[in-house]
């Protein structure tokens, strides 16, 4: 039996490790494997589960969503984690790379002042831009009061977090996320 320390714990076990070129660790093909392992790789290529978009006045909401969203286990993009990596750097570029390719899904939290900023709305189109060359929703778009992205589809459903129903808290907001990634992982792997 196998030992491996990780995060300073001990997983105790055989590892069995998938090269998705049809040589699953175990010596004999699974049942599907090509489809399986280009399934693997296409979730795989996301160095993000999601990337988090939002205007400063709605940092301390974001914030606590952010990390129930780390609690539950998904690799998150939020900058605040990552000043000391980005220094130096242009912060524009690096972004857009962020949004366009290196995440699976971007939380748009929406507000007057996010559709105010150069800054914010490029983070957003080039969500949008992913979508028409994915074919498939890529922007969770949260609305924190009565602005609305323009240019996005007006038939997307979106989160609303102030709504005529009341408000959403940011274990539910966050829970929302949960389900929509999950899901599109659960639907990858069918």
């Amino acid at each position: 039996m196998s030992n491996i320390t990780i995060n300073m714990g001990t997983m105790n076990g055989n590892i069995i490790q998938t090269d998705c070129a049809g040589n699953c660790g175990s010596g004999k093909e699974p049942e599907n494997s090509k489809e399986r392992c280009s399934q693997d790789k296409e979730l795989q290529k996301y160095e993000f589960d999601i990337a988090v978009s939002y205007s400063s006045a709605e940092t301390k909401y974001v914030s606590r969503v952010v990390k129930i969203l780390k609690k539950e286990g998904l690799r998150v993009f939020f900058a605040p984690d990552c000043e000391e990596e980005f220094m130096a750097r242009n912060m524009i570029s690096e972004f857009y790379g962020i949004y366009r390719y290196r995440s699976m899904f971007v939380a748009a939290f929406v507000s007057k002042s996010y559709v105010e900023g150069d800054i914010t709305m490029n983070e957003a189109s080039a969500a949008m831009i992913r979508e028409k060359d994915e074919k498939r929703n890529c922007l969770i778009p949260i609305y924190m009061d009565d602005a609305k992205l323009p240019k996005l589809d007006p038939d997307i459903n979106y989160i609303p977090v102030n709504g005529k129903n009341g408000s959403l808290t940011e274990i539910e907001t966050a829970d929302k996320i949960i389900r929509i990634v999950k899901g599109y992982v659960r639907g990858r792997e069918k």
